[in-house]
């Protein structure tokens, strides 16, 4: 996961909710609050 995914999960969501509720990478990509950032990660030139 990139640093900029890491961070957002992190802004949205505290970590209880994320041990059980958003455990798997799956749940993670399913979840409405970070779609938006998802689409927008996926538009971003990758830099190396």
């Amino acid at each position: 996961m990139c640093y900029a995914c890491h961070r957002a999960i992190h802004k949205r969501h505290d970590e209880m909710e994320l041990a059980l509720r958003f455990n798997t990478l799956q749940a993670l990509q399913l979840d409405p609050d970070l779609e938006s950032h998802i689409t927008w990660v996926k538009k971003q030139r990758v830099r190396w």
